[in-house]
């Protein structure tokens, strides 16, 4: 699978580096990276990738037979379907971009409570701390979980929005 493929790669590209590159992260920066962000890269570049290729195909077939059948009222339409989603994107595209760097910053810190959780379980069990550790964790998955919707949502509006006036 990709994802199998995109993990292995990164993987023994890490494997790869030496001690002292490899040290200066801790091991649950590498599990971030290589299990959940190659899960989102798939989600959210692949995938969709693969979509906009065939909803760019299939535009493409019927804009060509519209424009054989009504040229300028195909054309004014184009473009004006092309500024909108233009305006749209140029208004998102920082604030996903602004998204993705704290989703990733929340990953991370929600990568590490598991790692410092289960790297030292006897202290966790012997200072009875679960329940902070348990609160920890859901604060920052809270955090993660509000910030993927929003980012979720703010890509998916324009595309909602353009079927909605078609």
């Amino acid at each position: 699978s990709c994802e199998r493929h995109i993990s292995t790669t990164l993987l023994t590209n890490y494997l790869a580096w030496p001690f002292n590159k490899i040290s200066t992260n801790g091991a649950s920066y590498y599990s971030k990276v290589i299990l959940s962000e190659t899960n989102y890269i798939i989600n959210n570049g692949i995938l969709p990738a693969i979509n906009l290729v065939t909803g760019l195909s299939l535009t493409f077939l019927i804009v060509s037979i519209l424009i054989f059948l009504e040229p300028q009222i195909t054309l004014l339409i184009i473009i004006m379907f092309a500024v909108g989603y233009g305006f749209s994107y140029l208004f998102i595209r920082s604030k996903v971009f602004n998204l993705g760097e704290d989703r990733n910053i929340l990953n991370e810190k929600r990568f590490a409570e598991i790692s410092d959780i289960f790297g030292g379980i006897k202290e966790v069990k012997f200072f009875t701390s679960e329940r902070w550790h348990v609160e920890q964790f859901i604060k920052n998955a809270r955090k993660f979980a509000k910030l993927q919707s929003q980012a979720y949502t703010l890509t998916a509006a324009p595309r909602y929005l353009i079927e909605a006036v078609l």
